[in-house]
C-alpha cells in the first residue's frame, strides 16, 4: 500500500523516516577510569547499529576510540580527561526535564534560579521537544534541557507554543552559560503564529555541533502543554515526499525596454566600373560516370550564400545545373558550360551579372552518394558599381541601387529574412488549370474564423514570410475570390491534385466533403477523412 506522506519525518541524520532507532544504554563498566585515558570501557545494551554512521561513544565530552562493536557491546578505549566548565554533555537521545511542583515563579528570570535543591522537584527524561501533561497537573514549573544537533549546515528558526508561558534559550557554542532568550509567550497560545515574539531570529548553525537548548515552562492551571518547533531554509526533501517539507515557491517579474537598432550604411567614394565576368570550374567525379553508368541515385547540391540549389545527378546537363543555380542567384543568372575531363566531367559556369567577384560555390554531397566535387576560380569578376548587396547572417541581399530608395532597401532586407520560394511554388497563379492557391503573403484572401488558422511571420514559412498557423480548415466552397466572388465547389474531373507545404507535426489526417449524383439522378453528400502517411525526406 501506498503510506500516506504524513508518516514521513526527517530524522537527525536528515533522512526520511517513519520512525527512529535509537541505540539503548543499559550499564557502562567500569564506573571509574583513569584521567589519565587508556581504561577499557564497555557498554552494554541494545541496538547498537552502524547502518547509518560508525558507532561514536563520548566520555567527557572526548572521543573514546572504538575496538569492537556488536548488536549488543560496545568496546573502546578512553582519551585523557581535559578539564572544562561543563556541568553535562550531549548523550545519545532525549531531554532532560526538570519539574517543581507547586511552584509558581513571577518571571523567567526567577524560573533560572530554581535548581534541584528547589521544592518540589523531579526529575525525568523525554525524546521529544513537546509535552502534555495529563489533567490535573496544575501549578507548576518545568525546565526541558538538552542539544540540538542540526542535520546540516544554514539558517534554522525556531518556534514556540504553549498552554501556558513559555520561553526558549539557545547556545550555539554549546555551552549553557551561554544561552540567550529568542523566542517566548506570555500568555495561552496554541498556534506558532500569534505574536512575533514566538519566533526566533534566524540562527545560523553548523552541521553536527550541538547547539544547547532549554525550554522554561509555566503552568497555572487547565490545560498543560507545551511545544518547540524547528524551521530550516533550506532542505533536500519536497512536501510531495513528506509533510514536514514545503515547496520553495518564487514569483518572477521580468520586463524588458525594446531598443531598436539602427544601423547607417554609408557609400563613400563610390564610382562606377567596367565589369567583367565571374567565372567558376566546377569538378566532378563518381564511379558512375562512366559508358553505361547510372547515376541516379548518385546526387549533389550547391550552394551559394547559404541557400543551397535542388538536387544534381553526377552526370547532369549543363542546362539542368544553369537552371539550378539561376533559381539560387536570382535576380543573377549564369551560363554553363559541360565538358568530360579525365577525372570526370568539368562545368564551366560563368556568372551573367554585374556584382563582379562571387564567393566560390559550396557543395555538399547526398548521403549514400559516391561523388566528389571541387570548385576553383578561373577568373574574378569585377563589379560595374551600379549596385551593391548587403550581407545578413551569411546572407546576401538581391543587388540594391546605388541610389535606391528607402522602400527599395527595405524590400532587399526583407528579402533577406525570407525562405526564398522555389518557381513551382512562386509562379503559380489561378487559372482554370489551378482552381486555388495561398501563399499568405498577403493578408486579403486570408478568412478569418477559430479553424481557419492564424496568419503569422513569427514562425519560419516553408518559403516567404508569412504562413498560417495552425489551420484546421484550408477550403470552403464558400471563400470568396479577390473579386468577391466564391470559389465554388471543386470538381475532381478537372483538378485532380492537393499540394501543401507544411512545418512541424501534424494529424496524417485529411477530411474532404463529397457532393455527385447517383446513377439514378439523386444528389448525395458524403463527408470523409483519409488517413495519409507522410515521408521522410532529406534535409
Amino acid at each position: 500500500s501506498l503510506p500516506d506522506k504524513s508518516t514521513f519525518l526527517v530524522s537527525a541524520l536528515n533522512k526520511l523516516s517513519m520512525f527512529q532507532s535509537y541505540a539503548e544504554v543499559a550499564a557502562v563498566s567500569p564506573a571509574a577510569g583513569s584521567l589519565e585515558g587508556g581504561t577499557l570501557l564497555t557498554v552494554t545494551g541494545r541496538f547498537f547499529d552502524q547502518t547509518d554512521a560508525p558507532v561514536r561513544v563520548l566520555v567527557g565530552g572526548r572521543k573514546c576510540l572504538v575496538t569492537a562493536v556488536t548488536d549488543t557491546q560496545i568496546t573502546c578505549r578512553t582519551q585523557r580527561f581535559v578539564p572544562s566548565n561543563a556541568t553535562f554533555y550531549t548523550g545519545g537521545r532525549g531531554l532532560r526535564l526538570e519539574i517543581w511542583n507547586g511552584s509558581q515563579p513571577q518571571s523567567f528570570e526567577k524560573i533560572a534560579l530554581l535548581n534541584a535543591s528547589s521544592p518540589g522537584y523531579a526529575l525525568d527524561t523525554v525524546d521529544a521537544t513537546w509535552k502534555r501533561w495529563a489533567t490535573g497537573w496544575n501549578y507548576f514549573t518545568a525546565r526541558f534541557s538538552g542539544f540540538f544537533v542540526p542535520p546540516e549546515n544554514g539558517s534554522y528558526e525556531f518556534y514556540v507554543r504553549g498552554d501556558d508561558k513559555c520561553a526558549l534559550f539557545l547556545s550555539p557554542s554549546g555551552d549553557p552559560a551561554d544561552k540567550v532568550k529568542v523566542a517566548y509567550s506570555n500568555r495561552v497560545t496554541h498556534s506558532y503564529f500569534k505574536d512575533a515574539s514566538q519566533r526566533s531570529p534566524p540562527v545560523q548553525l553548523v552541521a553536527g555541533q550541538p547547539c544547547y537548548l532549554e525550554l522554561d515552562f509555566q503552568q497555572f492551571n487547565g490545560l498543560a502543554v507545551v511545544e518547540v518547533a524547528t524551521f530550516r531554509e533550506k532542505t533536500i526533501y519536497t512536501e510531495q515526499q513528506t509533510a514536514s517539507a514545503i515547496n520553495h515557491i518564487q514569483l518572477l517579474r521580468t520586463s524588458s525596454v525594446v531598443q531598436p537598432e539602427i544601423q547607417v550604411v554609408s557609400l563613400v567614394g563610390w564610382r562606377a566600373g567596367v565589369p567583367s565576368a565571374e567565372v567558376q570550374e566546377l569538378t566532378v567525379s563518381s564511379p558512375c560516370l562512366g559508358s553505361a553508368g547510372d547515376c541516379s541515385d548518385q546526387t549533389f547540391r550547391l550552394a551559394f550564400a547559404r541557400v543551397r540549389t535542388v538536387a544534381l545527378q553526377a552526370d547532369a546537363r549543363a542546362e539542368d545545373v544553369r537552371a539550378a543555380l539561376a533559381a539560387v542567384l536570382r535576380p543573377d543568372d549564369v551560363s554553363v558550360e559541360r565538358a568530360d575531363v579525365p577525372e570526370g566531367l568539368r562545368f564551366t559556369v560563368t556568372f551573367a551579372s554585374e556584382r563582379g567577384d562571387f564567393e566560390l560555390l559550396q557543395w555538399e554531397v547526398t548521403p549514400g552518394s559516391q561523388v566528389n566535387v571541387s570548385v576553383r576560380e578561373r577568373a574574378t569578376g569585377s563589379a560595374s558599381m551600379a549596385s551593391f548587396s548587403l550581407r545578413w547572417d551569411g546572407r546576401l541581399s538581391a543587388p540594391i541601387s546605388a541610389n535606391a530608395t528607402p522602400e527599395q532597401v527595405q524590400a532587399a532586407l526583407e528579402g533577406v529574412i525570407s525562405s526564398r520560394c522555389p518557381q513551382e511554388v512562386s509562379g503559380i497563379s489561378e487559372t482554370f488549370a489551378v482552381k486555388f492557391f495561398r501563399d499568405y503573403e498577403t493578408a486579403s484572401p486570408t478568412v478569418p474564423g477559430e479553424n481557419r488558422g492564424q496568419r503569422t511571420l513569427h514562425m519560419e514559412a516553408f518559403c516567404g514570410r508569412y504562413s498560417l498557423k495552425n489551420p484546421a480548415v484550408l477550403y470552403n466552397a464558400g471563400d470568396a475570390r479577390p473579386d468577391g466572388t466564391p470559389y465554388g465547389n471543386i470538381s475532381l474531373s478537372i483538378h485532380r491534385q492537393l499540394c501543401v507545404a507544411m512545418w512541424g507535426n501534424i494529424a496524417p489526417k485529411l477530411g474532404l466533403a463529397f457532393t455527385w449524383r447517383s446513377k439514378d439522378g439523386a444528389s448525395r453528400s458524403s463527408d470523409e477523412w483519409f488517413d495519409f502517411a507522410l515521408p521522410s525526406l532529406p534535409g
